[in-house]
């Protein structure tokens, strides 16, 4: 026992609460499912095009002309997915650096 806390301490997790150490290691468990969700979505690319169409509202010369004037360029949904996944990762694997960094400079 005495050695696991030894290597939990090394690697920067607090073993004194046992309530943080467990939503540290929920929270390892949780970015660890992300990267699966990333591996899958890079595995199994959606096609999302006809979920996310816009069809116009309203009809005339403006919509017309906005038409013809100007296309909105077409979104890759796949790679905006794999950001998406990507920065929420970064999002909770920083605020775990973060908050157990505080708590193991208020342990000492």
């Amino acid at each position: 026992m005495l050695f696991t806390n030894i290597c939990d301490v090394a690697e920067g997790i607090p073993v004194d609460s046992q309530h943080l150490v467990n939503l540290v290691c929920c929270t390892q468990l949780l970015l660890r499912e992300i990267q699966k969700c990333k591996l899958l979505v890079m595995a199994h690319p959606m096609d999302m095009t006809s979920f996310y169409e816009r069809r116009p509202r309203s009809s005339g010369v403006a919509v017309l002309d906005k038409l013809i004037l100007w296309r909105p360029p077409l979104h890759d949904y796949h790679q905006e997915e794999l950001i998406s996944i990507q920065r929420d990762y970064e999002a909770v694997k920083r605020h775990v650096e973060r908050n157990v960094g505080l708590h193991a400079s208020r342990s000492r």
